[in-house]
This record gives structure tokens, sequence and C-alpha cells, in this order.
């Protein structure tokens, strides 16, 4: 699933709901353990009762893996029936010398259907990359996590490099910045625990443009308000896992039901903190003119945006262009273009950097303003 792919969805349904599938078959309802396969039964009517909630399901392998063969059988056959709409993340925290993560990637990409994994960066980049190879596929790798042992490591504060500034960072900083440059913000997501609303703003500083995987909502305590704010960019930026308050809202046999309420709470609650996905993020292309000094798109815009130098611009194909240079806007009327403007009637030179491709803009074409 693309960027762009995931960000539909979540406007589409109003939600940057994960579902975590963490399903511990010691605690699933008694009822459902004469099941041929309880595990798969149990996040079927999970998955049916919330799928209209949340745009993406986050798989703890862990669980599965302490099954053996029927664990594993019981995650294909639940990644399978989650199907294409949503977001298939792979809670796995993989991470290893290169060709164990080529193996990886292989057993979680190409053999089951997952969009993303999660993976530990300790062993450094060679061990990412192999896993941000594959197109419409993430590495969602751990930032700053939400358990109490972060402070073990995470926490540390190590000195800076370039030393003449006298400051230090912390180690989870370090992460951020370094692996911010192995893959881009449509292949590469961060973990960071809600828990750690303190730190949010400042790693949005780091990080501008990635989504964040979010746990530590709901049964640790994290603040769905703060993250929201501190943390949401212009295309929300955010997928924010529940789990257990969702999965296990109920021991009985109306645990479905039980789970849909509490997902409808949270898809609620970020109803109110998600931006309306209107006009004013978009933008249309005229006429195109390679210039001394690049690309110039003769473009018009809502009259409510606001460019910045450094705006990413991107087509409905995915295809994206940085914004280098805008000149003052000049009413249509006062020019020799003849076409009707689309939006405002005042036109503006946008020069545009294209971003790994060589592809012009189409005339017409709309280009959303993601970041």
């Amino acid at each position: 699933m693309t960027r762009q792919q995931l960000v539909e969805q979540i406007y589409k349904k109003r939600s940057y709901l994960c579902v975590g599938l963490d399903t511990d078959v010691t605690k699933i309802p008694k009822h459902l353990l004469s099941e041929p396969d309880p595990v798969f039964t149990f996040n079927k009517a999970i998955i049916e009762a919330t799928k209209d909630l949340c745009v993406a399901y986050k798989i703890n392998t862990a669980f599965y893996e302490a099954l053996g063969v029927k664990g594993w059988e019981a995650m294909e056959k639940t990644v399978r029936y989650i199907g294409d709409e949503h977001f298939k993340i792979a809670d796995a925290k993989r991470g290893d010398i290169g060709n164990t993560s080529d193996q990886y990637a292989k057993a979680f990409f190409e053999t089951l259907p997952f969009d993303a994994i999660t993976v530990a960066p300790y062993m450094g980049e060679d061990s990412v990359k192999p896993f941000l190879q594959y197109d419409g596929k993430w590495a969602i790798v751990l930032g700053l996590t939400s358990n109490k042992g972060a402070n073990d490591f995470e926490f540390k504060k190590m000195a800076r490099e370039d030393t003449r500034h006298g400051v230090d960072e912390f180690l989870y900083e370090k992460v951020l910045k370094t692996a911010s440059n192995w893959g881009t913000f449509e292949n590469l997501m961060f973990v960071v625990g809600a828990t750690q609303d303190d730190e949010f703003a400042d790693i949005r500083k780091l990080t501008p443009h990635h989504f964040y995987l979010v746990p530590g909502v709901g049964a640790q305590g994290g603040s769905l308000k703060e993250i929201s704010k501190k943390a949401m960019i212009r295309d929300c930026g955010l997928l924010v896992n529940a789990s257990r308050a969702i999965i296990y809202a109920s021991e009985k046999e109306d645990f479905a039901e039980e789970a849909r309420a509490i997902a409808e709470q949270y898809q609620q609650e970020m109803k109110e903190y998600l931006p309306e996905k209107n006009i004013f993020q978009l933008g249309c292309v005229y006429e195109t003119f390679n210039t001394s000094r690049g690309l110039i798109a003769v473009m018009d815009f809502p009259e409510k945006v606001i460019l910045k130098i450094g705006a990413i611009l991107m087509s409905k194909s995915g295809h994206k262009w940085k914004l280098i240079g805008i000149d003052r806007p000049r009413p249509i009327e006062l020019t020799n273009f003849k076409f009707t403007p689309r939006y405002s009637g005042l036109l503006f030179g946008c020069v545009l950097e294209p971003v790994g491709h060589s592809e012009i803009p189409e005339p017409n074409e709309i280009l959303q303003i993601i970041a």
C-alpha cells in the first residue's frame, strides 16, 4: 500500500486507528476454544466488527509463533482475510545482517502479503535496507518505544558528532535522524510510543514528514488527544494502535460487539482531531515550461492555501515535486493565458523539483500538497 492509498483510507473513514491483533489464545472467549482454529475464528470476528472503523491491523507475530505451525497458519489466514483495503503490519521487530534480512523481507512481503514490518535499527542500515526494496512496502523502524525499558538505552545522552556546539542528544534522536536517511517518507515509518507524549513535538521536528506507528494508547495510558495535537501533519502522519482495549473488551459471546463499541469510540475521537481533506490542499497545473531556473508550472490554488518553499506536491499517480521557488501571483486577466482557472484566478509560477523521477505534470493535473 502506498502512502497516497493509506491517506485516502484515513480520510475516507475519518480514522487513523490501527487495531492490534495480539491474540493470546488464553484470553479469547472460552466458547471459541472448541473451534478448529480458535485464533483465526476470533480474529475474523474482530475484523468483521471493526473493519469500517480502522485503516490498519497490526499482527504481533509472537502470539502466533508461540503456537508453532498452527499459529503460523492462523497468522497467514488472518493476514489474507484482512484484504487489500487495510494496511497490514507484521509486528515482528526483525533486523539482522543483510542476507538474513533479505529472507525476513521475502517471508513477510512475498510469502505473506503484509504491507509493513517493524524492524530494529540496532545493527544499522544494512539490516534495514532489504525491507525498503519493495514497491508499496514499508519498514517501520523502532524510534522511541512506550515501555519502561526505553530508559535503559533510548534516553541515554550521546555527544553530538559536531562537538563545537557542546549539546548532547538522546540516542533515540540519533536513531531517528540517521534512519530517516535510509529510506523515504514513502517507505519508512517510525514507532513512537504514546506514553512518550512529552517528546512528540521535538520528534516531529526531527522527522517532519514521516508517518508514525503509535502504540500505547488505551491499556498503556497514552493520550490520543495529546499525540494528535503534537504530531499530526497535513496528511495525518499517524497510525494509532490499540490492541487489548479493543480485542479483549469482553470475554463473553458479545466480544465482537464490545470490540466494535470501543473501536468506534476511538474513531469518533479521531474524527474530531483529523482536519478536513478539502480543496485547500490542492492546486491545478495549467502549463509547464523548462527554464534556466528549472521546471516552472503555471498553477492556481484555493484562496486560503498558504504556499511555502519546501512544500511537497503529489500527483494522483504518486509522483512528487518539491516547491523550490514561487513567483508573485498575477490575476489571469493581466496575463496572456486564455484558460478558465479552477480555483482562485490568481496564477502562480511554481518552480518544481522532481523527487526521485523525471516526470512533468500534465496540463489540468491536480496536485495535492502533502507536506
